[in-house]
């Protein structure tokens, strides 16, 4: 396979470096506003959950502090509303439906 010679209005592509996902964990101070993927130790598949910068990573009511969190997506100006939910506990699925 040839590569495309370039133009020069079009730089050519760059190797992307791989990038470092963060784990975080119940009790942690959250660091940016936006979706977070919950990880849980065994008893349920990963779910996404919104959670708010300042606020503290909430355990699991069937895990507790055997979950962790991976920012999936940020999402700016969320926290400047005035209605917020603090989320302290994450409730087992199984038990509520």
């Amino acid at each position: 396979m040839s590569s495309k010679p370039t133009d020069g209005r079009h730089p050519p592509p760059k190797k992307s470096a791989k990038l470092q996902v963060m784990h975080y964990t119940t009790g942690l101070r959250i660091p940016q506003s936006g979706i977070y993927k919950v990880i849980h130790s065994q008893h349920r598949l990963p779910h996404d959950v919104t959670l708010l910068a300042g606020q503290y990573f909430p355990r699991c009511a069937s895990c507790g502090s055997d979950v962790q969190f991976e920012l999936v997506r940020a999402a700016e100006g969320i926290d400047e509303s005035r209605f917020h939910v603090v989320v302290y506990e994450l409730p087992d699925a199984e038990a509520a439906g």
